[in-house]
């Protein structure tokens, strides 16, 4: 996970793009084969597309982490272009721009993990080549977890916003935008998990987050991938990874270690309440630095706020006058969960904190009645 950003950020670049240009309803016309075994033909504007859904294997073990290719082939002669992004900031990171649904051969669906807000993200348009493709990589957890072996049919809906390819620099603000509402399906075999071969995914996956640079590609995939895991076997690749001097390992090493009731795991969020300034990977200022620093303090607070090994939430109730106010809206979290004398006496102090967000958290978790959580 990157570095949050200001609130501003959080505009959506491919919004802009949006309002650039009138948008076309297209027609769609579909030549479908069976189904998981050929991708649907659809036609706008004279356009061809084929829209394919591919998961990486075929066959997976239970608890198994697995991506999958979003393939959309342009058969024409002409580069097009589509909308990609602003989608993707909720609580599990997943674009939700992807309608995905996973039944069992019962026709029973696959239980998802739920995300209760929206904040966009950044997006923009992105090129589909003559004859070429462009592919989207789906991490297969975002939308299915699966809790018995069997055979499963992931079916996948989206709408596609179409154009003509355009270089950045010479955007025609009048080009008109086709949306395509398009339907694919795949196949996949859930078996029993098989502990060696278990073992060997998650050090491939370890090495690939502590030996490849922070941003590559397959070091990101990895995170994703091992944090998907609720194993133990994945703790000490997480310890390491901390112990990286850059932003993106110590938070994915704190949001994954949160999980664990693992003394190695609580050791490593009370290391990350104390990080400072570089330690928090490169920043040219000390103000920069501090920002970092603090961040990770948030991150390690939240971790702890939510971690059910026995004491960490009575350790965070020290960080009620730390200097970053989000810090202490983490400790109130903590505070309110406790019911006990200290913590009763930690909400009464932060019920008059300096931040209006802490001290609205304070007055929410004392106001009568239920609480949205």
């Amino acid at each position: 996970m990157s570095k949050p950003s200001s609130f501003l950020f959080l505009v959506v670049a491919a919004l802009c793009w949006l309002g650039l240009g009138r948008k076309v309803l297209a027609q769609e016309s579909q030549s479908a084969g069976p189904l998981g075994g050929v991708s649907p033909i659809y036609t706008v504007n004279g356009w061809k597309l084929h829209v394919s859904l591919v998961p990486d294997k075929n066959v997976v073990m239970l608890g198994e982490p697995i991506f999958m290719s979003y393939i959309v082939r342009n058969d024409t002669n002409q580069d097009l272009q589509m909308l990609e992004g602003g989608d993707y900031r909720n609580e599990v990171g997943r674009p939700d721009s992807f309608k995905i649904r996973t039944l069992d051969d019962q026709g029973q669906a696959v239980p998802q993990p739920v995300t209760r807000w929206e904040m966009g993200g950044l997006g923009g348009p992105e090129k589909i080549p003559a004859r070429g493709q462009h592919v989207i990589r789906l991490f297969l957890p975002h939308w299915a977890t699966f809790q018995k072996p069997g055979h499963y049919t992931i079916g996948c809906s989206r709408t596609l916003s179409i154009s003509p390819y355009q270089a950045p620099e010479f955007r025609d603000k009048s080009h008109p935008l086709y949306s395509l509402r398009v339907q694919t399906t795949a196949t996949i075999n859930v078996v029993p998990a098989n502990q060696q071969r278990m073992s060997q995914i998650i050090h491939r996956l370890g090495t690939n987050i502590l030996s490849r640079n922070v941003n590559d590609t397959d070091a990101v995939a990895a995170r994703l991938a091992l944090a998907s895991m609720h194993d133990e076997r994945t703790i000490p690749f997480w310890v390491k990874a901390f112990r990286r001097s850059d932003y993106d390992s110590k938070f994915a090493a704190l949001d994954a270690l949160s999980r664990f009731n693992n003394a190695a795991a609580f050791a490593v969020l009370k290391q990350g309440m104390k990080v400072k300034g570089k330690e928090a990977g490169p920043c040219d200022t000390t103000a920069n630095c501090q920002d970092s620093a603090n961040l990770i303090h948030d991150a390690a607070a939240f971790a702890l706020s939510v971690s059910p090994f026995p004491g960490a939430k009575e350790y965070l109730l020290q960080f009620a006058d730390d200097p970053y106010w989000s810090v202490r809206f983490r400790v109130v979290d903590a505070a309110a969960k406790l019911h006990s004398p200290a913590s009763r006496r930690i909400l009464q102090k932060l019920a008059h904190d300096p931040h209006e967000m802490v001290r609205g958290a304070v007055q929410d978790y004392l106001r009568p009645g239920p609480r949205i959580k």
